[in-house]
């Protein structure tokens, strides 16, 4: 999961920066723990949502490509060992001129506490009990 923003705004906006990142990691975690909720707070500002089909996006989103256990990390997290070998494939691949180290890319700086993260997004509705 990745939040994009500039250079400019992370240096002259930090706070804000930190606090829209709580806010999002804050949302997530209530989505997870109510999704009905969570669709139903977007369809009440999106009259002209369609509840069905849009309930159906967060919730495959959620369970096909989130759904792995972040554990150690909590969501925002990066392996530093594991962005090495991925930017190092596209460089490669690309035939790009520079491999840049993590921090170049990514500034943790900006997430929550570990113990205030999502650290995995496995519930039991994703998987029903038979």
């Amino acid at each position: 999961m990745t939040l994009v923003v500039t250079q400019e705004l992370a240096s002259t906006e930090p706070d804000t920066l930190r606090k829209l990142v709580h806010a999002f990691n804050r949302g997530l975690l209530d989505t997870i723990a109510d999704p009905d909720a969570a669709i139903n707070a977007l369809v009440k500002r999106n009259t002209a949502m369609n509840r069905q089909s849009n309930h159906r996006r967060p919730m495959n989103t959620l369970q096909l490509e989130m759904s792995r256990a972040k554990g150690r990390l909590g969501v925002g997290g990066l392996d530093d060992a594991r962005f090495a070998r991925g930017t190092g494939l596209l460089v490669s691949t690309k035939n790009l001129p520079y491999l840049p180290k993590a921090g170049e890319l990514s500034d943790r700086s900006f997430l929550s506490p570990l113990a205030e993260r999502v650290r995995s997004l496995v519930r039991d509705w994703f998987y029903p009990k038979a």
